[in-house]
């Protein structure tokens, strides 16, 4: 028997899958590059939990609010902490005191990483880069960023020298630079802003000034 595809892949590494062997089969110019799956392979590694009841790895699954249970045994198990990646646009040229463009008030979800406990999450390049720009391929996959775990939690520290990694507290208007080799405690549902160029993107359109930027909001999971 097959194992079901939701279970063993991504959406991500379905799409390559497809590309490769459907749609490459007729045309090879439709086949997916190395660097390609490279990069939906780690990004599914970074989506793995594994159960507290039967040992396995499988991707989090939710059904409305609620987390299903281990493909493979049916316990409970479900992810400690994640980071979910945001491309945000505010209506002004600053995005500390300009309001999100559109409804979703987190901007555009493009991505999330897994936080595994008792464990040093590299963040790579890749998540923080517009990896889709060829000009910045090799940078993808250089380490970005740390999120360290201890006794106190989960803190995002800059250990590869990055500039422009910047904590904003939930619920309040106070921002943190996390200098070079420094930690900062990570709290439910605090944002790390990533400004690549000294800010964020400055973009004129129609007369009115707008900036762009990539963030992530630190998740914990309740008990």
């Amino acid at each position: 028997n097959m194992l079901p595809a939701d279970v063993v892949f991504t959406d991500k590494l379905k799409e390559l899958f497809r590309r490769c062997f459907v749609d490459g089969k007729k045309n090879r110019l439709s086949r997916p590059s190395a660097t390609e799956f490279e990069y939906a392979l780690l990004e599914a590694c970074n989506k793995l939990i594994k159960c507290p009841n039967c040992g396995a790895w499988h991707y989090p699954k939710k059904s409305g609010k609620t987390y299903i249970g281990c493909p493979w045994c049916d316990s409970e198990s479900k992810p400690t902490a994640m980071l979910n990646f945001y491309d945000v646009l505010f209506d002004g040229p600053d995005y500390r005191t300009a309001s999100v463009v559109g409804d979703k008030k987190s901007g555009k979800h493009i991505n999330t990483y897994v936080l595994k406990k008792n464990h040093k999450n590299h963040i790579k390049g890749l998540y923080v880069i517009r990896y889709d720009d060829l000009s910045k391929e090799k940078l993808s996959e250089y380490n970005y960023l740390t999120i360290a775990n201890d006794k106190k939690g989960f803190h995002a520290y800059n250990e590869f020298s990055r500039p422009g990694i910047v904590v904003k507290r939930y619920g309040t208007k106070k921002y943190e630079v996390v200098d070079n080799n420094k930690a900062v405690l990570l709290n439910h549902g605090d944002v790390i802003y990533f400004e690549i160029n000294n800010g964020a993107v400055g973009i004129e359109c129609g007369g009115a000034n707008y900036s762009f930027i990539r963030m992530a909001r630190f998740m914990e999971v309740k008990e």
